[in-house]
């Protein structure tokens, strides 16, 4: 049996086409460490939204997402140029979530973990420059958490 978060249901952290096709199964297509990072995020700086489209909400890519969920040219950007694979983004592979917190901001989020990096060992990168937590958990570069603009 794969880790399950205990903060998390497995609606809030795939997309529904995911969910649609594997159930409660999904959870095995997620890192173990992302989830377990999650509930830290969740029980250090207080409830985290990641999907939504359950409750009714507009999230539903922000966690695990299949190559069924986007357009073909969803990554490609500036008329052909900087083309970006699916195949190295993060979600697809089950490694990153993209949140949104309830009781504080994502800016102080991402300025405590750049500042205390020790605390989150399972965290690999982050994104620099938007307003959602995107967390991943790649290897670290030189020890350190890469942070990465879109």
């Amino acid at each position: 049996m794969s880790y399950r978060c205990k903060h998390f249901t497995i609606e809030e952290l795939v997309s529904p086409i995911v969910f649609n096709d594997r159930g409660e199964q999904a959870w095995d297509l997620l890192d173990p460490r992302l989830l377990q990072m999650l509930d830290q995020l969740v029980d250090r700086f207080g409830a985290i939204i990641v999907n939504t489209w359950k409750s009714g909400g507009k999230f539903d890519l922000r966690g695990y997402r299949g190559r069924r969920d986007l357009p073909k040219d969803h990554f490609i950007r500036g008329r052909g140029k900087d083309t970006y694979s699916l195949d190295y983004d993060q979600h697809i592979h089950g490694r990153a979530a993209d949140c949104t917190p309830l009781n504080t901001t994502v800016h102080k989020i991402r300025d405590y973990i750049l500042n205390h990096q020790d605390e989150f060992p399972l965290i690999g990168g982050i994104e620099l420059d938007v307003s959602w937590l995107h967390i991943d958990v790649r290897p670290r570069r030189n020890g350190k958490i890469v942070a990465f603009k879109p």
